[in-house]
């Protein structure tokens, strides 16, 4: 798991999918699924 600050929820999913496509070692094979959790409190 990791924790990413980001201005918006678009923001931040277009940093970890980079990040991914980085960081794995073959993406043509590898898989990953991301999941966002919000730490701001529903208005």
């Amino acid at each position: 798991s990791m924790e990413l600050e980001a201005k918006s929820l678009d923001e931040a999913k277009k940093l970890v999918d980079e990040m991914c496509r980085r960081l794995l070692a073959n993406p043509t094979k590898d898989i990953y699924e991301v999941e966002v959790f919000s730490s701001e409190q529903p208005v």
